[in-house]
């Protein structure tokens, strides 16, 4: 897997063209496969005229050898750009995914003279960021990976344990009960003189 700055046809195909298609003269010839979610775009003038430039996640397949691209941005044909460009327009849509099968028609002179084809793989349409997580738990089900709630067993109660309890408060000692002696403040009797009375 190769990331490059920026994706377009000529750095997914570097020049190569001839080596996939030069035995297939004027047949339609599929070069790449191009796979992208785009968040948004931008333009750019070129010596050709203006130039629409995708942002998002992109990623090409050469169908020559199997080598992969990946790019955050991505120069592409004209009738690509503008249906992304199109659905992404449209109020509340945030990214747009889509897939391409991109080709040429050859002609005699293939040095000369090719014209690049692209036929939707899917849709063009609105991204679900969960598409993709609801797919894998599909296929999770199917494969018997994931089981079902009535097939795990109810974990075992545990007994109610009851409440710790509060430890006794101590106290300063018994109190003396048997104490015959006068209060200092109590109602006792006054202790006696041990003198006569005149």
């Amino acid at each position: 897997m190769e990331d490059v700055r920026i994706l377009s046809s000529k750095n997914i195909m570097q020049k190569s063209i001839k080596t996939f298609a030069s035995d297939q003269v004027g047949e339609i010839v599929e070069l790449y496969r191009l796979l992208g979610k785009c968040v948004r775009f931008s333009t750019k003038e070129t010596d050709f005229g203006e130039a629409y430039c995708l942002h998002g996640q992109f990623k090409a397949i050469r169908l020559g050898d199997g080598h992969i691209f990946t790019s955050t941005k991505l120069y592409t044909l004209s009738e690509i750009s503008d249906s992304v460009i199109l659905r992404l327009s449209t109020s509340g849509v945030k990214s747009v995914e889509f897939a391409y099968s991109v080709g040429i028609v050859t002609n005699d002179n293939l040095q000369k003279s090719y014209e690049y084809l692209a036929v939707p793989l899917i849709d063009v349409k609105e991204a679900d960021p969960l598409a993709a997580l609801e797919l894998s738990v599909k296929e999770a089900e199917a494969s018997g990976k994931v089981k079902s709630l009535s097939s795990v067993k109810k974990p075992a109660r545990k007994p109610a344990q009851k409440p710790a309890q509060k430890p006794a408060e101590k106290t300063g000692g018994k109190p003396n009960s048997d104490n015959k002696g006068s209060s200092v403040l109590g109602g006792g009797k006054p202790a006696s003189s041990s003198g006569s009375k005149k």
